[in-house]
């Protein structure tokens, strides 16, 4: 019997001997995936876009997928800085 000082908790204590479940090899589960790279247009951004900002179920992996996407590309990466240099002066 456990309890505490002053005599409160009064619990029986089973099983103490149980053995512990047979535990799982997490590392044989892994299954390795090569990146698929493809064209994202302003459709799929959108649909990214509401898929992260769900209230029920966000999920922002596609939105951050193609955000690195367009990280790797120069050219879009200095249009979107232009734009942030733009309204960055702007007061709001």
């Amino acid at each position: 019997m456990i309890s505490d000082i002053n005599g409160r908790f009064n619990l029986n204590v089973q099983n103490i001997d149980k053995k512990q479940p047979r535990r799982t090899q997490i590392a044989n589960q892994i299954i390795l995936r090569q990146q698929i790279r493809q064209r994202e247009d302003v459709g799929d951004w959108v649909d990214a876009l509401l898929t992260a900002e769900s209230v029920d179920h966000p999920d922002r992996s596609r939105l951050i997928k193609i955000f690195k996407q367009v990280d790797l590309d120069g050219h879009k990466t200095g249009i979107i800085n232009a734009f942030k240099d733009k309204i960055k002066p702007v007061p709001l």
